[in-house]
């Protein structure tokens, strides 16, 4: 009846071992703060320095907000299938 191919019990343990969760999680952290760090930076010079914030400013926050939002959905679902 079921026709698809059974895995050898080696294979099955050597894909258990095998988790890309943690590198993926350093990833995504790392892109996070160094772009948090550069969108933080661009604030602090466009506010103090030029004391001029023009609208490419805005859309810039609204997408790190963005990006926050899908650091934090990777983070939970990696945390609920770690796996991968």
């Amino acid at each position: 009846m079921d026709e698809r191919p059974q895995l050898p019990p080696q294979v099955v343990a050597a894909l258990a071992q095998d988790n890309l969760g943690p590198k993926t999680l350093a990833l995504v952290y790392s892109f996070t703060f160094l772009a948090l760090i550069s969108v933080a930076l661009r604030f602090f010079s466009r506010i103090k320095l030029t004391k001029i914030v023009g609208w490419e400013d805005y859309f810039i926050g609204i997408s790190m907000v963005r990006f926050l939002g899908d650091a934090k959905k990777i983070h939970r679902s990696l945390k609920r299938a770690p796996g991968l």
